[in-house]
This record gives structure tokens, C-alpha cells and sequence, in this order.
């Protein structure tokens, strides 16, 4: 039993704590399909591969487009989403035990790279990938802060998170909290500002003005998220939003949140790998609902079934047992997970699509993935760096 089950099975002890709630999770508002859109379970680093990009119906995609904005941008609700909760979500496992986790959209980051990121000097492929960091980092602070409370809530045997959101949502809101028409704004705060934090470490600045100028165009909270990225800043907005959820029992069991001594940042699993694993991830793949056709942003999380051309085969002959060696143990790796870019990496240019798998000493095996509604990708040449065309 993982920690987080283990966690929500002893919060099904404490009246209140948990929920069925009948909504499906991975249903977008104001979706314009009736059906749920295929979800897929990620894992890892999601690569993306827009290689047969093509907008089906121009029409509804710049409706779509305008409407993700306007909604992004804070002008419209939809269904009470605003910023980037209009791109992507966290379901908590207080309200679903079944279903929790963070739910991505494709739409959602072709929308966001055609309207936030397009002028970036980076190909499509990268860019969504920039688009998923954007969405899973902000949505993580949400499970983070979601982990956190559940601890409070073991600890006091009090359902802190649900009464919370139950007075959050009342009429007449609560006055001493921030708050917009649905939104904790110092949560989505400190949501953005984690997010800033993580992708601002290694990304060039171009990217980094980019990610900023998005953030600016949010609403008020998420737009916020700009002024908070300090350590000082970040663990303030981190311990304001625990207080907001903590406030009335505090007060009922003489909690002292406002000490200068406590830190209530450490108390969130931001820096738990093992943790932030345990947090479902699942891309959904509801394209055709913003006017694109089926098969244009792909996600490759593994290769489970290659077949090897015969040109391949006489190469593969020639190279010596280590290096065939090599290829037979990557066929099983990549079953499970593939590695990281370069060490697997769509080639720029080529035509067809061709993707490089690196092997030992300099080889590589070039792979072509399969064409739609097929399952088998092809290996097509194997060699040293210089023989497979790589300088």
C-alpha cells in the first residue's frame, strides 16, 4: 500500500473527511462532446510528437482559441474556472478516491502553445512539452496542498479540507478570506509561483519572459504568482494558504500558525519525489473537440512493439555483439519507459519522421513510428554516430 492510499484509508475513519462526488474529473467544462475523452496515465517524462499536425476544422479552433483565452484571461467562467485551472485541474482524493489526480488535456496544450508560447524560437514539439511543465507544476502545488492538510486532518481527526470548501463556497463567503467567485487566490499564488520557481532554474530567459508574460495575463491570485517566487515570498504565500484552510480549527485546538518558528512549507511534499509520483497524472485526448484531427499531438511514453526492416537486419548483422546486445536489452527497456531527450529524440527534418535511440558507444538505432491507428513503430537503420547521419 502506497503512503497516499494508506493516508486516505485512515482518513475514511474521520467523519466528513471524505467524499463521492458525482462529477467525472476528467470532464472539461462546457465540453461541446457528450462522451469522455480517451485518458491515458502518465508517467515519467512525457515526450509529444505533433509530426501530423493538421487543424480539421479552422472554424471551431479559433472559436476554441478565443474562448481558451477569454476564460484563461479571467474575462468568462467556465464552470468556475479561471487561468490556468481553465487549461488543467487537480481532483482532489478527499472529493474522489476512484479518479483523483491531475487531468491534462492535449487540447489544452496545443491551446496554450498557439496562444501563449507559438512565439518561442523552439519547434512545436518542444513547446508542448513547455506547456505540459506549465500545467503539472502548477497543478502539483494543488496536490501538495491537498497532502498537507490530509496530514493536519490525521493529526486533529478533523475534516478540515471538505468543511472548509463547504464554508468556501456558501453564501455569504467567508470574510476574512481572499477569495475570488470560486477560487482560493493565495493558493493559486503559490501554485504559479511554484511553478515559476521550477521551470525558471534551467530555462533560458526568453522562456522565462515568456512564462511570465502568461502568467501577467491571468486573473487576480494567479497573476500574483509573479511576486512571490523569493524563498521568503514563496514560503509566505505556502503558509497563508495553509492558514486559510486551517483558520477555524486553529483557533478551536489553540494551533499557533503564526509563529516565526514554524515553518509551514516543509510541511508540503514539493521536494518528494517518491510523493509527487504517487499523484495520478492522465493526459486526455479530446482534440477533435477543439478542431483538430485525431492523431496531431501524440503522446510517446513508450514503444511496446517494433517491427525491424530488412535493411536494418543486415546492418544489425554487421555491428558487433555488444552493440546487438545493446539493442536487444533497449527493446525490452523501452517496453516499459523510454529515456529522456537526446538519448531518444525526434531528428529535425527528416522526412518521414524518424526518431534516434541511443545506444552504446556513440551507436544509434533510428525508429519510424507508426502510422494511424497502427500500434508497430519501425527500425529502420542501426550504426555509429557518423554512419546515421549525425555529424
Amino acid at each position: 500500500m502506497s503512503s497516499i492510499d494508506g493516508v486516505i484509508s485512515e482518513l475514511s475513519g474521520i467523519r466528513n473527511a471524505l467524499g463521492q462526488d458525482a462529477g467525472e474529473p476528467w470532464r472539461r467544462p462546457q465540453r461541446g462532446s457528450t462522451e469522455a475523452p480517451a485518458s491515458e496515465r502518465v508517467t515519467g517524462d512525457p515526450i509529444f510528437d505533433s509530426g501530423r499536425w493538421e487543424i480539421a476544422d479552422q472554424r471551431l479552433w479559433d472559436e476554441k482559441k478565443e474562448r481558451a483565452r477569454r476564460t484563461v484571461e479571467g474575462e468568462v467562467l467556465s464552470s468556475g474556472r479561471t487561468g490556468i485551472e481553465a487549461l488543467a485541474w487537480y481532483a482532489s482524493f478527499h472529493d474522489n478516491q476512484d479518479n483523483w489526480g491531475i487531468y491534462i488535456p492535449l487540447s489544452s496544450l496545443a491551446l496554450s502553445d498557439e496562444l501563449y508560447l507559438s512565439k518561442l524560437p523552439m519547434d512545436r514539439d518542444r513547446r508542448l512539452r513547455l506547456a505540459w511543465s506549465i500545467l503539472l507544476h502548477h497543478e502539483q502545488m494543488h496536490f501538495a496542498v491537498d497532502h498537507a492538510c490530509a496530514w493536519f486532518e490525521l493529526m486533529l481527526r478533523a475534516p478540515i479540507r471538505r468543511e472548509f470548501m463547504a464554508r468556501f463556497r456558501a453564501e455569504p463567503p467567508l470574510p476574512a478570506v481572499t477569495m475570488s467567485e470560486a477560487y482560493l487566490e493565495i493558493e493559486e499564488t503559490a501554485a504559479n509561483a511554484h511553478m515559476l520557481r521550477q521551470l525558471g532554474r534551467a530555462a533560458p530567459r526568453q522562456v522565462v519572459q515568456t512564462i511570465e508574460s502568461f502568467v501577467e495575463s491571468q486573473p487576480a491570485g494567479y497573476r500574483e504568482g509573479l511576486d512571490f517566487t523569493g524563498d521568503t515570498a514563496f514560503a509566505e504565500a505556502v503558509a497563508e494558504t495553509l492558514r486559510s484552510y486551517l483558520a477555524l480549527w486553529a483557533i478551536e485546538y489553540s494551533l499557533d500558525l503564526g509563529s516565526r518558528e514554524m515553518n509551514l512549507l516543509r510541511l508540503l511534499p514539493l521536494g518528494d519525489g517518491n510523493a509527487l509520483a504517487e499523484c495520478p497524472v492522465y493526459v486526455l485526448d479530446d482534440l477533435a473537440d477543439v478542431g483538430i484531427a485525431p492523431g496531431s499531438v501524440r503522446l510517446i511514453q513508450r514503444i511496446t512493439e517494433i517491427v525491424e526492416s530488412q535493411s536494418f537486419k543486415k546492418q544489425l548483422r554487421r555491428q558487433e555483439p555488444a552493440v546487438r546486445r545493446d539493442w536487444s536489452r533497449k527493446k525490452e527497456q523501452i517496453k516499459i519507459v523510454l529515456p529522456s531527450p537526446p538519448r531518444f529524440e525526434k531528428l529535425k527534418n527528416w522526412e518521414p519522421p524518424t526518431w534516434s535511440l541511443r545506444l552504446r558507444d556513440g551507436h544509434r538505432v533510428h525508429l519510424q513510428p507508426p502510422d494511424l491507428g497502427a500500434a508497430a513503430w519501425r527500425a529502420v537503420a542501426i550504426g555509429n554516430h557518423k554512419e546515421m547521419g549525425h555529424g
